[in-house]
């Protein structure tokens, strides 16, 4: 998020540890140094606001980052997930050497997917203009008919079928903010295809 120090170190993690047994696990970080610049806009020159669940909108877009080779630790769309200026504009630092996808999400847009590689030095991604869509919304419901709670349901996504397309939505709490009430997802692409897919506190598909 802006204003936090950059890491020196690149992230680096593991799934699948047994932790029944003894389990060694050795990780080699590389230097964290570089840095990817640019600016979101909108196709058609609106405000951009950040997917966020449940809360007042903040300007701006949001930035997924995940480096080639690696598990995705904060997400499917990347392992940084960084917040930009209200204007659009970015500097995602602490990142190592290496080939990198970006997408970049925004509120009611598709995302914008794109590849970079960081070799020594910093590298200006220019422009990353995102296109208006449609919009879907509606509530969630367990099979009794009462609602999820937060501990429940982290995350609702709309994919496409060969998940080449992946548009994250936002949750939408009750007024007591204890459950999920509903969902809203926008940035649809017309003529395609999409399900919606929730995923849990355990990072599970519901």
């Amino acid at each position: 998020e802006p204003g936090a120090p950059p890491p020196d170190w690149e992230e680096a993690g593991v799934s699948g540890v047994d932790v029944r047994s003894t389990f060694t696990v050795a990780f080699v970080l590389a230097p964290a140094r570089l840095a990817l610049t640019g600016k979101v806009v909108s196709a058609d020159g609106s405000a951009l606001y950040a997917p966020q669940d449940g809360a007042v909108a903040r300007p701006g877009a949001r930035l997924g980052v995940l480096k080639e080779g690696t598990a995705g630790l904060g997400g499917p769309l990347g392992s940084l997930s960084v917040l930009t200026a209200p204007d659009g504009a970015f500097r995602v630092t602490g990142l190592s050497a290496g080939s990198y996808r970006v997408t970049a999400t925004a509120r009611g847009h598709g995302p914008k997917v794109l590849s970079a590689r960081l070799t020594t030095g910093d590298l200006a991604l220019g422009t990353l203009t995102l296109s208006p869509g449609a919009s879907l919304s509606g509530s969630l419901r367990r099979p009794d008919g009462s609602l999820p709670g937060v501990d429940e349901v982290k995350r609702v996504y709309a994919a496409t079928p060969d998940l080449a397309e992946l548009i994250p939505g936002e949750l939408v709490p009750d007024p007591a903010g204890r459950a999920v009430a509903g969902y809203r997802v926008g940035g649809f692409g017309a003529g395609k295809t999409y399900r919606l897919v929730l995923v849990s506190v355990d990072d599970e598909l519901l």
